[in-house]
């Protein structure tokens, strides 16, 4: 539903809409604190204006109420009457008849206009100062829900980056390397960034031994696994994910090559 939608829904003296409906429209509409903070804003200048189109109710106004009878000029240029105040609030008796504290609070303003007056604008905005109440509450816990840490898509390696470029031109030479591949600077990115946006992954062939040759080179690099992270970095040749697992065995048979690039000789960062 659209917020205009919704907010002649509100105003409409048909039925007292729930509080459940507001909310789950507040979920649904409102992405951000600053929406909710616009909402209210609109909501609460909504409300003013609804009140303030019968005029500003003072003592001066009560006084001047009980001077000159049912006539009592509240707009420029124009009479309300108790006559007027009592027929608009009869058009919620009927749906909003349950609120017996409200009706009984009627009864006694019955020949008090600017009292009287005051109980319509009540009623008339009941469903917008109810979901105004909604909105603050949800803005107060919407400021509160802890925000999500972007997850980091990395694999922080110990060794530099020369290391790294030779690592790389190493795998290139493996038959797991498919073709149309990270670039070395991609493979960087995966093995030396703090966060990763829109990673490219690398590509390996489906081949038997596969997943152990992604295991090995893991471990190789970062010393540890984490295979979520693992399966957020590479894929085989169609993009479809290798679901390489901790119980996959790390192979020894590019272990040998592996070592001598990473040995002592070669940086630390």
């Amino acid at each position: 539903m659209r917020k205009k939608d919704f907010k002649r829904e509100l105003i409409s003296p048909n039925y007292r809409i729930d509080n459940n409906v507001m909310r789950r429209y507040m979920r649904e509409v409102f992405a951000s604190k600053e929406m909710i903070e616009q909402e209210i804003a609109e909501v609460e200048s909504l409300i003013k204006s609804r009140c303030e189109r019968y005029g500003i109710i003072t003592m001066e106004d009560n006084l001047q109420c009980l001077r000159t009878g049912n006539g009592f000029e509240l707009i420029e240029g124009g009479k309300q009457s108790l006559a007027y105040i009592r027929e608009e609030l009869n058009k919620y008796r009927q749906n909003f008849a349950d609120d017996l504290t409200f009706w009984s609070e009627v009864e006694k303003d019955w020949d008090n206009l600017p009292y009287l007056l005051t109980d319509l604008n009540e009623i008339e905005n009941f469903n917008l100062s109810v979901y105004l109440v909604e909105l603050r509450l949800w803005l107060e816990k919407y400021s509160n829900i802890p925000k999500k840490k972007k997850m980091l898509v990395t694999m922080n390696s110990r060794y530099d980056e020369e290391t790294l470029k030779n690592v790389y031109n190493f795998l290139k030479t493996t038959v797991y390397w498919a073709g149309e591949n990270v670039s070395s600077r991609d493979f960087l990115r995966i093995f030396k960034t703090s966060s990763v946006d829109d990673i490219k992954k690398i590509r390996i062939r489906n081949l038997r031994g596969c997943k152990a040759f992604v295991r090995l080179l893991v471990d190789s690099l970062v010393g540890t696994f984490d295979a979520k992270i693992v399966n957020l970095c590479f894929c085989d040749e169609e993009n479809k994910s290798l679901n390489v697992q901790i119980h996959n065995t790390a192979s020894g048979k590019y272990a040998i090559e592996l070592k001598r690039l990473l040995s002592k000789d070669n940086k630390v960062k």
